[in-house]
């Protein structure tokens, strides 16, 4: 449990120190929540949480540090037995309501995708995109407002449905190619370049390397130094199994020099 602990704490400081993925309202007029970085002791009552859940976990215990008043958090809209949809937050700024959606992500840059800058940003596995989730928040999570039962479920609870803004926590990690360099014009913020994504046989040249495969909720902290590592041909054969189910790992590589890595590995 110490161990569990411990790494929930790391997890939770990587997640802190993750920047939001832009500044102001200049991608899709989407206003981000700036939360305070400062780190705290955390404990959590479920730790088998997947990513998700644990990012917005991560999230209420900040806003509970930062003493900012929570009006309903997880809200399950529904109408009768049907789910149709859930608010992650809606919080008091300044004294008014804030409807806030969380989202934490990892994208890699494809730049063999047609159409913009924009497009070209995807997850590990390409079954989603950074536009695809600009999408979802514009046409879906934001619009849940606005709907009727939301409404009533939101008067129930003492709270002005006419005076609610709507903001976003999105921070995410990015990954370029491998050897290329980040030229950005979507005022993305730089400091969210993680590092880089390869194939497999491109990694040959880092064969006196040593390797770790971590489980996807420690993608969020920083890569430890006192872990099982693997060298190159026991990691290509456990990193083969990811690439061959088509799934994407985040991985982390150690340098003879001691310098240490976070690189995704991907199967197309």
């Amino acid at each position: 449990m110490k161990k569990t602990t411990n790494f929930i704490q790391k997890q939770y400081e990587g997640f802190l120190k993750t920047p939001n993925l832009w500044k102001n309202a200049v991608i899709e007029s989407l206003h981000q929540f700036e939360l305070a970085n400062t780190s705290h002791s955390i404990q959590l009552e479920k730790v088998e949480l997947r990513l998700g859940k644990r990012v917005e976990q991560f999230v209420l215990f900040q806003l509970e540090q930062e003493q900012i008043p929570i009006l309903a958090s997880n809200l399950q809209i529904q109408n009768g037995k049907k789910t149709i949809g859930e608010i992650d937050f809606i919080i008091e700024q300044n004294g008014n309501p804030v409807h806030l959606e969380v989202c934490y992500k990892y994208y890699l840059f494809d730049p063999k995708i047609e159409g913009d800058e924009i497009d070209k940003w995807i997850g590990p596995n390409r079954r989603d995109s950074f536009i695809l989730k600009l999408r979802k928040l514009k046409e879906k999570q934001f619009p849940l407002l606005q709907n009727e039962v939301t409404q009533q479920h939101l008067t129930e609870l003492g709270i002005a449905t006419d005076e609610i803004s709507q903001q976003v926590i999105f921070k995410a990690q990015l990954y370029l190619p491998a050897n290329s360099e980040f030229n950005n014009t979507l005022a993305i913020e730089e400091s969210n370049i993680q590092g880089y994504y390869y194939r497999l046989h491109e990694l040959s040249e880092y064969s006196n390397c040593k390797f770790y495969i971590p489980m996807k909720p420690d993608w969020l902290m920083e890569p430890l130094t006192q872990i099982d590592w693997l060298n190159y041909d026991n990691f290509n054969k456990e990193v083969s199994e990811f690439l061959n189910n088509k799934n994407a790992p985040l991985v982390w590589l150690k340098k003879p020099t001691g310098a240490l890595e976070k690189i995704f590995v991907v199967w197309w």
